[in-house]
């Protein structure tokens, strides 16, 4: 495992899912969720809240949060969340913004009037009264009312029935100037004992347990003992009478069978307060060598050693600097609190509890005292930091790892969490290549490696996997037990995605290895993606066949099932569907699996991979497979916007082009051929791919750009689209993810100036186009490729001038486009069937497919497209 690196975004997505599914559950009532006190919630609680009103997905649900507006200022973390949310534009028209003050008279009058069952005319004096001396705060209201029924100015008369009150009185009652200092006096009139637990329940927060408090007290009948632990001098029993008479007094309130919670937090500061200052340090270190004595070894290292470890730190200050062995036992008790936060994935109070720990166990002095817990402190630390982005505290513990670790085994965790916090570059990869040298795996410097080296290592790897026997022998295989082996594949995957997002130039080598590793040390669920990865490797390389590609996926495919490894899953669906399956089976049948790995990527946690598994089916949905465009932009809203909500801005920046692409197509920009609109700008995208040497975004863009161009008949601008991308050098970098949809349109503009221009040079390019659409439909899926081919051919008869052989493959083109479900490639089969019979002169069949392509376009949702159709008919009804 790769820490917990993407732990966080796990549960949030989890919860997410839990609220979707709540709310899409009461269709006739909405779900709602009220939130106080906003101001004190730290910033992974603001984002979770975030994360839940921002999810388009979910239906009938309604936030409301409270906060104190005169505890925040604009630096807060409530603050910047609000503004975020505001900024936000699918977001902003839903919130709203309500101030709510101090009650009003009307206000206090309804509320007294409603508490002594009395009429408001009867009331309002005394609601007069209690406004002024309370300025409407509602808790000072409840309270002067308490300590008035308390002191005998407002009692219930049996004679009358009714409340009474002297207003006389009322009026010349001192009261204090403040809650706090009302309550402060009402809390002494308890008892002293009742006081002490008041004080003690005050230092355990907002709420505590009310067994907790029991243990406070002496450890049995009689005589307390000589013990300066005791916090409250009482016995058991007497500690639980104190708390009735405290819930009675409604300081306090109890919730289920063990818990009390201040019934409002003026409460418990007021209680606070009355401990004196110097002392509040030494009451939570009395009270955290209370628990840590009185509590079971079990249960202090279960769900209450945060409460324990909560009191020691608050008390921290107070221990002499020289009782080392209590600052080690208070160290180990903060690393308990912090792993058992890092398995809740509670990262934020994660790396507090063990930055803590690091630090009472003595810093870089704490490795001479105890090296294994400050080994296992220090990895721990390096995965709650990591997922919380501060990157300069991690560098500091890594660096204290580096430095003191005893030999490169306990290294190990640290490099990892080092190469997963640089990401994709090339430091990184420098660093993982590194570390596999001292575990045995070398690999050659990247300036170093040739097209000769790769085809060595590719066909090397191949003969292994030959000389293993039938593939199927790898799901018998035993797991791999050797720790180094098993830390070069988690290694290896790493840098092999790195790498295959990077310029690619290692991915072959760490790809083979993996697959090599797996044969001779047994099989690891990264073996999966590994076995993919060189698949993929064969194809691109031109190594191997199609249908080894689909073997070996076939294989990654069988291992993901056998070792469960759901964690792998989202990239090994990346590279079967997007790189070997598509050349074998419809490729409609892969939209699933990536929908599958979008999902479970982001359950598990592998955000990167689930995202990119949702962003491949967003663009063979769009540019392989014609799903309607209404419903998969909605889907690809969702899908891209993902990639600002896990951090990935940039990436969701370079695939806005299939969006803008979309609308284009529904008539939803001015320029059909222009990548500008509601959603990006083609001239700032490219200004800034440019200025970063951005191939992939350039490659995209000209990917789209030469499409649209193809399909709204623009044969012109598309040769110079092909030809300014030749020209640039970018053609030769690029990667031929969309190989079988750039050859149709080079094919089919190619054929198109041949005819209307004359531009006989383009002929090589027409011939490719062909030929390899041949290879495809014979060697790999006629499903997919056939209809592709069919419509090539008319059109080279076309230009040949055998009509009837051209009009015969546009007929088979329409047809399996049809029955194999390519809609918008049935359309533009369509479309050149009519042009080809306008031109000659069959005006009846012109008109019927001409008709039929419109409906198709519309069916498609390219609603601009249908229309420069119609556009189209006219002018070439009028040319006849």
């Amino acid at each position: 495992q790769w820490g917990g690196e993407n732990g966080l975004y796990r549960l949030k997505e989890l919860f997410r899912r839990f609220v979707r599914a709540l709310s899409a559950s009461r269709s006739n009532h909405p779900m709602v969720l009220f939130l106080d006190d906003l101001q004190w919630a730290d910033e992974s609680c603001l984002e979770l809240i975030r994360w839940l009103v921002t999810d388009t997905a979910s239906k009938n649900f309604l936030f409301i949060g409270a906060y104190r507006d005169n505890e925040v200022d604009e630096r807060h973390p409530l603050m910047t969340q609000l503004v975020n949310l505001i900024d936000k534009s699918e977001i902003a028209p839903s919130v709203s913004h309500l101030l709510i003050g101090n009650l009003t008279l009307g206000a206090v009058e309804e509320l007294v009037s409603d508490s002594l069952r009395l009429p408001p005319c009867l009331t309002s004096e005394l609601s007069g009264i209690v406004h002024t001396k309370t300025g409407g705060n509602s808790l000072f209201i409840i309270q002067l009312l308490r300590a008035l029924a308390d002191d005998g100015l407002l009692c219930y008369s049996l004679e009358s029935r009714r409340w009474e009150w002297d207003e006389n009185a009322l009026r010349t009652r001192e009261v204090a100037d403040n809650v706090a200092d009302l309550l402060s006096a009402k809390m002494k009139q308890l008892s002293p004992t009742a006081q002490s637990v008041l004080m003690a329940a005050s230092c355990f927060g907002s709420q505590c347990q009310e067994s907790m408090l029991r243990l406070l007290g002496w450890e049995g009948p009689g005589e307390p003992p000589d013990d300066s632990c005791c916090i409250i001098d009482a016995t058991p029993d007497t500690i639980l009478h104190d708390i009735d008479v405290i819930v009675a007094a409604g300081f306090m309130c109890r919730v289920g069978r063990d818990l009390c919670v201040f019934s409002h937090d003026r409460i418990r500061l007021a209680a606070y307060c009355n401990i004196p200052t110097c002392d509040a340090a030494l009451w939570h270190l009395r009270i955290g060598r209370r628990l840590r004595l009185m509590l079971p070894g079990k249960v202090l290292l279960g769900r209450d050693v945060d409460v324990v470890v909560d009191q020691f730190d608050r008390g921290i200050d107070v221990i002499p600097r020289d009782d080392l062995d209590t600052l080690a036992d208070i160290a180990r008790l903060n690393f308990i609190a912090g792993r058992k936060a890092l398995d809740s994935s509670a990262y934020v109070p994660a790396s507090i509890y063990l930055l803590r720990a690091i630090k009472l166990l003595g810093g870089d002095e704490g490795w001479g005292r105890d090296y294994d817990l400050s080994l296992r402190m220090h990895n721990c630390c390096t995965q709650a930091l990591l997922v919380n982005g501060d990157m300069i505290t991690l560098s500091g513990i890594l660096s204290s790892v580096f430095e003191h670790a005893r030999c490169f085994e306990d290294k190990l965790t640290a490099y990892q969490i080092q190469v997963a916090s640089i990401g994709e570059s090339s430091s990184a990869v420098k660093i993982g290549i590194d570390v596999l040298a001292q575990l045995g795996e070398h690999f050659p410097r990247p300036d170093s490696v040739t097209r000769d080296m790769i085809i060595e290592e590719l066909k090397w790897t191949q003969r292994m996997l030959v000389e293993a026997g039938p593939i199927d022998k790898l799901m018998e295989m035993a797991k791999m037990t050797d720790p180094s082996k098993t830390w070069s594949m988690l290694f290896l995957a790493r840098l092999a995605s790195y790498d295959f997002a990077g310029d690619q130039k290692l991915f072959v080598f760490f790809s083979c290895r993996m697959v090599r590793l797996t044969l001779e040390s047994g099989i690891h669920k990264e073996s999966a993606y590994g076995i993919a990865a060189f698949g993929s490797a064969l194809l691109m390389m031109k190594v191997g066949s199609v249908r080894e590609g689909y073997i070996l996926g076939k294989a990654a495919m069988s291992i993901l099932q056998r070792l469960d490894a759901r964690d792998c899953l989202a990239r090994v669906h990346i590279v079967v569907c997007g790189w070997l399956n598509i050349w074998v089976e419809p490729v409609q049948s892969g939209l699933e699996m990536l929908l599958r790995g979008h999902e479970v990527g982001l359950l598990t946690g592998d955000v990167w991979h689930g995202c990119m598994s949702g962003v491949l089916y967003i663009s063979q949905a769009l540019f392989v497979s014609g799903i309607n465009l209404d419903q998969l932009f909605e889907e690809g809203k969702v899908f891209i916007g993902r990639l600002d909500e896990y951090g990935l801005k940039d990436v969701k920046h370079s695939k806005l082009p299939m969006l803008q692409a979309m609308l284009n197509l529904m008539g939803q920009s001015k320029d059909p051929m222009e990548l500008t609109g509601e959603v990006m700008s083609q001239e700032d995208l490219l200004k800034i791919a440019h200025a970063k040497d951005n191939c992939e975004v350039i490659t995209l863009v000209y990917h789209i750009r030469l499409w649209l161009a193809v399909f709204f008949q623009r044969h012109e601008l598309a040769g110079s689209i092909i030809s300014q991308f030749e020209q640039s050098g970018y053609s030769k970098r690029s990667r031929p993810r969309k190989l079988a949809t750039e050859t149709f349109c080079n094919g089919l503009t190619a054929l198109a100036l041949m005819r209307t221009e004359g531009k006989r040079h383009m002929e090589p390019m027409m011939l490719d186009a062909v030929i390899k659409m041949e290879n495809w439909t014979k060697n790999c899926s006629a499903w997919n490729f056939e209809h592709k081919l069919e419509l090539l051919q008319a059109e080279r008869h076309f230009l040949e001038g055998d009509y009837e052989r051209a009009m015969g493959k546009y007929k088979s083109s329409i047809s399996h486009a049809f029955k194999r479900g390519f809609i918008h490639e049935e359309a533009l089969a369509c479309e050149k069937a009519a042009l080809f019979c306008t031109e000659r002169g069959d005006s009846v069949s012109a008109t019927e497919h001409f008709k039929r392509s419109h409906a198709l376009y519309v069916k498609w949702g390219a609603t601009a497209k249908a229309d420069h159709l119609v556009e189209r008919f006219i002018l070439n009804i009028k040319m006849s």
